[in-house]
């Protein structure tokens, strides 16, 4: 498994540029999904990641029908990213609103 940097980064720009090259492929296996994160706060942005066929895209701005939506502060998204806040935790603390919208594969974790 790959190592991944960007658990050090901390802006939200350095972690969406380091997904690609932190992406497990093997984890993808049979995922054919669109990610939307909608990001607010200090360093509010829009960007969306494509996986399919095993390989990842990160694009900036809106996908037109993702199946996964996250609405979240840049300081949540950060700390999801680099490991800080827990999935569990950021439910349970409201940090996170996400919209699954169909199957997009196997679950992904």
């Amino acid at each position: 498994m790959k190592e991944r940097s960007f658990w050090m980064s901390t802006t939200v720009k350095s972690i969406v540029d380091a997904m690609p090259a932190n992406f497990n492929q093997d984890a993808a296996a049979g995922v054919d999904a669109v990610f939307q994160f909608d990001i607010s706060g200090d360093e509010a942005a829009q960007y969306y990641l494509v996986v399919k066929d095993q390989k990842c895209e990160i694009a900036e701005g809106t996908h037109a029908s993702p199946n996964v939506t996250f609405n979240m502060a840049s300081p949540d998204f950060i700390d999801m990213m680099t490991g800080k806040l827990s999935g569990q935790a950021r439910v349970l603390f409201r940090k996170t609103q996400g919209f699954r919208r169909f199957d997009a594969g196997p679950e992904i974790g």
